[in-house]
């Protein structure tokens, strides 16, 4: 941490993130894009593309949304959060719904995210 004075105030500036607030930092962005997804209806869902990724500010963490169209009209909804690690080792945090043209949202099991891992 720095301090720095500029004026009349006090700036606190962190020159690097501990691991573990950046795991924080992954897990609420991951949390805040699949409650927005959540919280569209069907034609929005359907309008997004197949795959988009942003990083985060400031950070090598990565949040992914994915949208696979299933059977019947089911859409697939994953949104990834990656944070690269040492020696090809990283922290991954998955999560995922369906959702039907009626607007039916059912959350994925682990089991059915376990390719985005």
């Amino acid at each position: 941490m720095v301090l720095c004075r500029g004026s009349s105030t006090l700036v606190v500036r962190h020159r690097r993130m501990r691991r573990v607030d950046l795991k924080r930092l992954l897990t609420d962005a991951s949390r805040r894009r699949l409650d927005a997804l959540r919280a569209q209806n069907y034609a929005a869902l359907l309008a997004l593309p197949n795959q988009r990724s942003e990083a985060i500010h400031g950070t090598k963490a990565v949040v992914s949304t994915y949208r696979d169209a299933l059977g019947k009209g089911r859409l697939r909804i994953v949104v990834r959060g990656v944070l690269p690690g040492w020696l090809g080792f990283a922290y991954v945090r998955v999560q995922g719904f369906t959702v039907d043209p009626e607007g039916n949202v059912v959350p994925l099991p682990k089991d059915a995210l376990r390719d985005f891992r």
